[in-house]
């Protein structure tokens, strides 16, 4: 079942990515495809944050410490995947008359 969900979300991101990036996808939907993008990852460097509070609200700092930067790691990932794909996007400037 984890194969299964691993392979699905991973199909997701992929298929979203290549979608945002796309010179053939309509504007809406390149948009459509980076909000999804953002609020997924969103969530889970949220669901992150929540077990760092709790882990210090159990006195567990060292937990804390490593879930932290593994959230950071995770958001930098983030970051500079989706700023690598969008870089290779040329948007058309519009003719100055």
């Amino acid at each position: 079942m984890e194969i299964l969900f691993e392979i699905l979300a991973e199909i997701f991101v992929e298929g979203a990515l290549d979608s945002a990036t796309s010179k053939k996808a309509p504007l809406m939907l390149r948009i459509a495809a980076v909000s999804l993008l953002a609020i997924v990852y969103g969530a889970m460097i949220g669901l992150f944050v929540f077990f760092i509070i709790k882990a210090i609200q159990q006195g567990r700092i060292a937990l804390a410490i490593f879930i932290a930067i593994i959230t950071i790691g995770f958001a930098t990932g983030f970051i500079y995947i989706l700023y690598d794909k969008l870089k290779k996007v040329k948007v058309k400037k519009p003719n100055k008359r």
